[in-house]
Formats: C-alpha cells, structure tokens, sequence
C-alpha cells in the first residue's frame, strides 16, 4: 500500500508526461527538418548540414528531457541537466575554437565558385588540384602525386589563388 502511495503522484502526472513527450517529438521533428532545409536552401555541402544537424539534434533533444523531467515534477533534475549542459557548452566551446574556425572557414571556401574540386591551386607555398573539401580540412594533389592536407582556417590565413579553373 506504502509503495502505490509513493508512485501516486507520478502516476498522476504521466498523461502530462506522454503528451509533453508526443508534441516535443512533433516539434523536434519539424524543426530538424525546416531547419535542414534551410541549410540545403542556401546550399550549404551536405558534410557541413550533416555536422549543423547533429548540434542540432543534440541541443533540441536535450531541451525536450528538459521538458519531460519538469512534466514528471522533476524540477531538480531538470536544473541538473540543464547545469550539466552548460557546463560540457562552455567545455566544449573552450576546446572546439579551432574546429569552429575550420569549420567556417570550411563553410565559405564550399560556397566560394572559385573555389572547386578539381580547380588548380595556389594555397601558401603549395600548389595543386583540389582532390577534396571537407568541414575540417582541404586536399591538394601536387604534380608529383604528393597529397597535402590543409586546415580550412590555413586556407583562409595563408590566402589562395585559381591557377586553373575547373
């Protein structure tokens, strides 16, 4: 009897908890998918939206157990959650600055027209085809066979030139 009278009050809350659970699913879903869209309308490379999406996805799922914790009428473990995500933001944030940086700078060398696979190029004092293009890093092939591997940021610091275009 002792134990039905402790699991009363979340009984109680469950339908709240199933509906919460059923419209957070509804709109994470749907802005996923508005938000890939978007991202595939202004012609982002399908690499860099797979990456945008999964941050995505991360930060909307935590928000919707954040939801369902404060439906169960578990304020304190919402708090903790929410702490515990800031806490592994600011974490992350301090040791991603770099993948940042490659990242956009991978960013606008994708959507830069001159900027192609294929393309010859000056980058530094490397020359060669651009074989890949990547949200962290680009691939030159030089004359000789020999492939050089550049961070996106590089790229950026370092400047670039179009000896033939593709």
């Amino acid at each position: 009897m002792v134990f039905f009278e402790v699991l009363k009050p979340i009984l109680e809350k469950l339908p709240r908890f199933f509906w919460t659970l059923f419209f957070g699913y509804i709109i994470l879903y749907t802005t996923r998918r508005v938000f890939g869209r978007g991202l595939k309308l202004i012609k982002i490379p399908a690499e860099i939206r797979g990456i945008f999406l999964s941050v995505v996805d991360i930060l909307l799922w935590l928000i919707l157990t954040v939801a369902l914790a404060n439906s169960l009428g578990l304020s304190k473990l919402a708090l903790g959650i929410t702490g515990s995500a800031a806490f592994l933001a600011a974490a992350l944030a301090n040791g991603t600055r770099e993948f940042i940086g490659d990242l956009i700078s991978g960013i606008y060398l994708a959507r830069d027209k001159n900027f192609k696979l294929g393309s010859w190029v000056k980058i530094g004092d490397m020359e060669g085809e651009i074989i890949s293009i990547d949200s962290r890093k680009v691939r030159l092939k030089d004359k000789n066979g020999i492939i050089y591997v550049i961070a996106n940021s590089e790229v950026d610091k370092k400047g670039w030139a179009v000896l033939n275009a593709k």
